[in-house]
C-alpha cells in the first residue's frame, strides 16, 4: 500500500468508494433514507470532490493502484472532513495509516464528526466524544459525533 495526495483524476473512485462504503458498511447504523441522502447514487461528483483541491487530502492505493481508502483535513482548521475505506479492505490497518499521516499535518486540538459507524474507530485512535450532532440530508436528520483529540 502506498499513501500520496489525492488529484482530480480519481474524483470517480473516490465518489464510488465513498458511496459503495457507506451503503455497505453503516446500514446497520441508518436507515435506507439515511444513506441515500448521505451518499446519494447520483451526485455532482466534480463539486463534491472540489473541498479535496483546497484541503489536505491522500488517498491510499494497493499496489497495482486500485483505491482503498482516502481522507482529507482542513489544516487552517484542523477538521479532518472525510475519511473512507473500501469496505472490502476494513481492519487492514488503512484508515489508520490515512488518519495518522493526516494527523501529521497539524498540531494541537484536531476535530472530526464521525459516523455512529466510525466513532468506535476513532474512539480507538484516541479521539473523545464533544457531543452528539444532528445534520440535515435532503430532508432527513442524521446523528452522528463530534470528537476531537488534542495531537
Amino acid at each position: 500500500m502506498r499513501i500520496e495526495k489525492y488529484s482530480s483524476q480519481y474524483q470517480d473512485d473516490v465518489y464510488n468508494l465513498f458511496y459503495s462504503t457507506v451503503h455497505e458498511t453503516c446500514y446497520r447504523e441508518y436507515s435506507a433514507e439515511a444513506l441515500s441522502a448521505w451518499a446519494p447514487a447520483f451526485a455532482d461528483v466534480e463539486a463534491w470532490c472540489a473541498d479535496f483541491l483546497k484541503t489536505y487530502s491522500l488517498i491510499a492505493l494497493s499496489d497495482d493502484g486500485a483505491l482503498l481508502g482516502f481522507g482529507n483535513i482542513d489544516i487552517g482548521k484542523h477538521y479532518i472532513d472525510r475519511l473512507y475505506v473500501s469496505s472490502s479492505h476494513q481492519g487492514e490497518g488503512i484508515g489508520r495509516a490515512i488518519l495518522q499521516c493526516l494527523e501529521a499535518a497539524v498540531s494541537g486540538t484536531v476535530t472530526v464528526f464521525a459516523s455512529d459507524t466510525a466513532k468506535p474507530f476513532f474512539l480507538n485512535m484516541g479521539y473523545e466524544i464533544v457531543r452528539d450532532n444532528y445534520v440535515k440530508r435532503k430532508g432527513i436528520i442524521i446523528h452522528n459525533n463530534l470528537m476531537s483529540k488534542v495531537l
